[in-house]
């Protein structure tokens, strides 16, 4: 059996209309959990498939209702899954939030389906959107919901890494060969995390969209020293380094590493923090910028310049 969330996500109708079905019409009839959590079968929702599919035709409610009821609902096939994912745009301005309703749907996927049609499905968002707008309305705050979810004891931690790893895998193919120009003769951003620091989602994400808009740049992954750091920028010019901090970093150590590390680099090389952690911190050392976003970050990489530079550190 599955849950009402789920349910209504692989008929493609909201979770309300689901529960108006049931009060006006007595269809369908879920179990019930003991705390009054509804739950249907796999022949209850093939029947809501029915449903849904004469409503697409045309029909009214209740003739859709009363012909899906008389159908034996064995051999009805069972429309692919398809979340209500909210457009990127739009959704831009809401990705903290911390449960939205498709989040859970991607985890009932994962656990109903297992990780290949969770996969399919985050892949073909990816093609769908493009880097950014995946990045920005599904891949961020679907792995902020589920770290909520995780704080909260309802997802396991197995099924949090398991989640990042196929949105890490995605990320790592870019959605189509076309949306890939070839890189212009810019000087490299290095993308890394200070030492201490072992979540390295932040910089795939960031690595991605900044691949698609034509930026080169190097991700060093987890737990660099702030003196390593210093000198990769010095060997590759750099234009710039990028930081990603979760919010499992400590601030007073990250604040201590970022004005040390600052203080290592050259004047000219940037030094940009993003990701949960910036949020704890008390304040940022001179000379580094937050962007904000992957969107705000691209929106300044491209702002035109007297030499096609980003802005320089503050």
């Amino acid at each position: 059996m599955i849950s009402i969330g789920i349910a209504a996500a692989q008929v493609g109708v909201s979770t309300s209309t689901l529960r108006k079905w049931e009060s006006r019409h007595g269809l369908p009839e879920p179990r019930r959990g003991s705390g009054g959590a509804r739950w249907y079968t796999a022949p209850e929702v093939a029947r809501l498939h029915a449903i849904k599919r004469r409503l697409d035709l045309g029909q009214s409610l209740p003739q859709a209702l009363e012909e899906a009821l008389a159908e034996s609902p064995i051999g009805v096939p069972k429309a692919p899954f398809a979340l209500a994912v909210p457009d990127a745009a739009t959704h831009a301005a809401t990705c903290a939030d911390t449960d939205p309703a498709w989040a859970s749907s991607v985890l009932g996927l994962l656990r109903t389906q297992g990780s290949a049609a969770c996969h399919r499905w985050l892949q073909g968002q990816h093609q769908q959107l493009g880097a950014l707008c995946f990045v920005e309305g599904v891949a961020a705050p679907l792995m902020v919901a589920v770290g909520a979810g995780w704080a909260a004891g309802t997802v396991a931690v197995h099924e949090e890494h398991a989640l990042a790893a196929l949105v890490q895998a995605v990320l790592a193919v870019p959605p189509t060969p076309e949306a890939v120009p070839t890189p212009p003769p810019l000087r490299p951003w290095l993308l890394a995390t200070l030492s201490g620091e072992w979540h390295t989602l932040g910089l795939s994400m960031l690595h991605a969209v900044l691949h698609e808009v034509g930026q080169p740049c190097i991700n060093l992954g987890a737990s660099v020293p702030h003196a390593e750091l210093a000198a990769a920028a010095r060997l590759h010019g750099a234009q710039g380094v990028a930081l990603s901090l979760s919010a499992g970093t400590a601030p007073r150590v990250a604040q201590r590493q970022l004005k040390a590390l600052r203080a290592a680099l050259p004047a000219d090389v940037a030094l940009w923090v993003g990701g949960a952690g910036v949020g704890l911190l008390a304040r940022l050392p001179a000379g580094v910028h937050a962007p904000g976003s992957c969107r705000a970050a691209c929106q300044a990489l491209l702002r035109p310049t007297p030499h096609s530079q980003p802005p320089g550190p503050p």
